[in-house]
């Protein structure tokens, strides 16, 4: 019977990256057509089940969903024997528990774990078709909400795409996985208005996806913060943005973009420069003391034959040269 140690789509600190140069890319997608993304792998991982070879708090920690009507009564009447129904769920969790009772206010609120979905599935395909049916991803107490893309399609969002460019830039995930932080400041304040409305522009992108963001500004910067550990997991799992201190990992454009035929890795780049990048007198200068991410760089600006001056800890581009991207 399905449990959490030997389920394939459970996986514990691999992000898409990863399984892309593995070749797994069976584990990003749930289908031969590579259009459902796999939110299972993203969302669910190992150390909701297990903290310190210690059998943890799964209900609590895993993520939830919201779903429609027609969803909830296929989860019904797929287990009306409420015994099965939780001897599944006690069996993939590793954790006793009265989740009958829970069920009960589960069923009240259309709020369902989201390993329910997976153990009363057959197969994938029948998970597939159960995530359908998902209006947002939640925590177990439905305050955090979450509108992930769930297709390529949707993926390949170009303000998605920029707002990834800008967080290797200027934005990081904090080590405990739950917040994501962008800051953008200046030690002129002349300068922090140009800053408060970048945040500002950033919080337009984020209304596709969240209903909740905070925006604070302080005495030499301004900061847009995100207090949602399902957003940060998507960011992780599909963009390979770190938890921690990015000094402490290899920046990269996240491989997933080589799905889409466009060239979707621009806005990456537009948003990493508007991050990390600043003008002078007829260039631009961009700077980062990462030498992987600054040669991921230097090599797509000369595939599309932009001259460039590669300094140690930076690439300055004529402004010229700009207009052809």
């Amino acid at each position: 019977m399905l449990n959490y140690k030997h389920d394939a789509l459970l996986l514990d600190k691999e992000t898409a990256n990863d399984l892309i140069e593995k070749r797994k890319e069976n584990l990003i997608f749930l289908d031969k057509e590579k259009k459902i993304l796999n939110l299972y792998s993203a969302f669910v991982k190992k150390s909701d089940f297990v903290d310190s070879d210690k059998v943890a708090q799964p209900l609590q920690r895993t993520v939830y969903v919201k779903v429609n009507k027609d969803i909830a009564e296929i989860i019904k009447h797929k287990h009306q024997n409420k015994t099965e129904f939780k001897r599944l769920l006690e069996t993939y969790t590793g954790k006793r528990g009265n989740c009958i009772q829970a069920f009960n206010r589960w069923k009240n609120n259309l709020v369902f774990p989201f390993i329910l979905l997976r153990v009363l599935s057959k197969d994938q395909e029948d998970l597939t078709r159960l995530m359908c049916g998902v209006e947002y991803f939640t925590d177990f107490l439905n305050k955090s909400r979450f509108y992930p893309p769930r297709t390529l399609k949707e993926l390949f969002n170009y303000k998605l795409i920029y707002l990834v460019g800008c967080s290797v830039g200027d934005g990081h995930i904090g080590k405990s996985g739950k917040r994501w932080v962008l800051v953008d400041g200046s030690s002129k304040k002349e300068r922090l208005i140009y800053s408060k409305q970048f945040i500002e522009k950033l919080k337009i992108l984020l209304n596709d996806f969240l209903i909740a963001f905070e925006t604070s500004a302080h005495n030499t910067k301004s900061e847009l913060k995100v207090n949602n550990k399902i957003f940060c997991r998507f960011l992780n799992f599909f963009f390979s943005l770190p938890y921690g201190k990015k000094k402490d990992s290899v920046l990269r454009v996240p491989l997933i973009l080589k799905y889409n035929k466009t060239d979707l890795e621009k806005y990456f780049w537009r948003g990493y420069f508007d991050t990390d990048g600043s003008v002078g007198k007829g260039v631009v200068d961009f700077c980062s003391s990462d030498k992987n991410i600054l040669n991921e760089c230097e090599r797509y600006l000369k595939r599309r034959n932009i001259k460039i001056k590669r300094r140690k800890q930076g690439i300055v581009i004529k402004v010229s040269q700009l207009k052809k991207i």
